[in-house]
């Protein structure tokens, strides 16, 4: 999902609203999931819950 990835990238580069540092890889994700699971219209597991963070989570 485009929106998410989106999300993720902000976050992890620290251009996300309220975050003026970059986070580590896991806490990108998991923000950026939270961010879409408020959304209105994508608050069903199929729109985020498909992503895992495989590896170092940082």
């Amino acid at each position: 999902m485009a929106d998410l990835m989106i999300e993720f990238h902000r976050h992890l580069a620290g251009k996300a609203p309220g975050n003026s540092s970059p986070m580590s890889v896991a806490e990108a994700l998991r923000d950026a999931s939270l961010k879409i699971m408020r959304m209105r219209g994508y608050r069903h597991p199929f729109y985020w819950a498909g992503f895992i963070l495989v590896g170092d989570g940082y």
